[in-house]
């Protein structure tokens, strides 16, 4: 059977919270040739991306982890760095913690997958949490399995130990996934589609609008609705929650510029940088090799 050509309008939706219900992703038209048969696969790619997610101070510079030194004495109290926290938090949020594809038969409902959009991510920690994760989690199992081999534990505590140990390596691997590899605050959210083994699934599409909080120098410094933008469009969002779309957009890494790329949001955090100068009592001459404290 031959299809006659034409222009056909796909319209692809989302199935979630009440913020996204029947959310239209794509809508273009698509030419059939009089050649297409029946079964002739169209690929359509739908804007489904990794969030990317950098995170400033009001004049634009990035936030980054800070060292705190506690005391003048380093040796009696060494210093420790803070690190930039920014939570995506699904709890009561318009997702309400789920969106679920269910499939029901008389004797039971059974879940076809679950859109968890929970996320926390911490600068500087992904080394933290990947190093070592693997190699502690064959530790703490041999520990386990030598215990039961003896007969100091029971088959049960085994499992139990196993399911416990697993659980601590599956919220590592997790929070590395989530953290960044550097000081800065930019941050990196993969979509993730069903697949086999796993019936969590987070798909990152423009339209949507999550709650999100960002945490610096142990406050709370952001939290307020983030909208995903358009491919083509950078969100920026104040610390009022106001949102501003444009198509270019400069942060400063370090004092350095960096362009940010499209389809990324831009949190504005209700941080401000300040500058002391010491000078002498005129005001003219500054001061050198002075503490401020």
């Amino acid at each position: 059977m031959n299809i006659p050509s034409g222009y056909y309008a796909y319209t692809l939706g989302t199935r979630g919270g009440p913020f996204d219900e029947n959310l239209t992703i794509y809508y273009e038209p698509l030419s059939v040739p009089t050649t297409a048969v029946c079964g002739q696969v169209f690929p359509v790619t739908v804007p489904v991306e990794t969030l990317n997610v950098y995170v400033t101070d009001l004049k634009g510079n990035v936030l980054s982890s800070q060292p705190v030194y506690p005391c003048a004495t380093p040796s009696y109290c060494p210093s420790f760095y803070y690190n930039v926290t920014l939570v995506l938090a699904d709890q009561y949020s318009p997702y309400d913690l789920a969106s679920q594809w269910e499939t029901t038969t008389p004797a039971f409902k059974f879940y076809d997958n679950l859109t968890d959009f929970r996320v926390v991510g911490q600068t500087w920690m992904q080394p933290v949490y990947r190093g070592g994760i693997e190699s502690e989690f064959e530790s703490l199992m041999s520990t386990a399995q030598s215990e039961y081999q003896s007969g100091s534990i029971s088959l049960q505590q085994y499992a139990m130990w196993y399911t416990g140990n697993y659980s601590y390596y599956i919220l590592a691997a997790t929070l590395a996934n989530y953290s960044t590899a550097s000081p800065y605050a930019v941050f990196s959210f993969p979509s993730i589609a069903p697949h086999e083994g796993t019936i969590f699934v987070r798909l990152f599409m423009p339209g949507q609008v999550f709650p999100m909080k960002v945490y610096y120098l142990g406050q709370e410094v952001f939290n307020q609705l983030v909208p995903v933008p358009q491919p083509n469009e950078i969100a920026v969002v104040t610390p009022s929650g106001q949102v501003q779309y444009v198509t270019s957009y400069t942060v400063y890494e370090g004092g350095k510029a960096v362009s940010v790329p499209p389809g990324s949001i831009v949190i504005e955090t209700s941080v401000y940088p300040v500058t002391f100068n010491i000078t002498s009592k005129s005001g003219l001459y500054p001061v050198g090799n002075t503490y401020l404290a």
